[in-house]
C-alpha cells in the first residue's frame, strides 16, 4: 500500500517501456493534484463519450495534460499499464 500521495500517483511499470527512444520504468501523475477546470475542459473537448471520465481515452488524455508526456506516450503503453493509468486517474477524480 502506498504511504504517500506521490507514491499513490506514481505508476511503476511491470517492465521497462520504451517511447521515442527513451526507456521508462514509471510515470508520475502527481500533476493530477494541480489539475484545473481548463485541463478537464481541454480533455472533454477531445472526448465525446456519454460518461467520459469512465473511458480509457479520457484518462489517457488527462494524464497527458498533467505530465510532460504526449498522449501518444500513454496510448503506446502496454494494455495492462494503460489500465493502471486509467484506475489511478479515476480513483483520484472520485475522491
Amino acid at each position: 500500500m502506498p504511504n504517500t500521495k506521490n507514491e499513490a500517483l506514481t505508476i511503476n511499470f511491470s517492465k521497462p517501456f520504451e517511447f521515442e527512444s527513451k526507456t521508462y520504468e514509471s510515470v508520475n501523475l502527481t500533476g493530477l493534484e494541480d489539475v484545473t477546470a481548463a485541463h478537464l475542459s481541454a480533455v472533454e473537448d477531445q472526448v465525446t463519450a456519454i460518461v467520459p471520465e469512465l473511458s480509457l481515452e479520457y484518462a489517457l488524455l488527462l494524464a497527458a495534460q498533467v505530465t510532460e508526456h504526449p498522449v501518444e506516450f500513454f496510448k503506446s503503453l502496454p494494455g495492462k499499464e494503460g489500465l493502471k493509468v486509467k484506475r489511478v486517474v479515476q480513483s483520484f477524480l472520485n475522491n
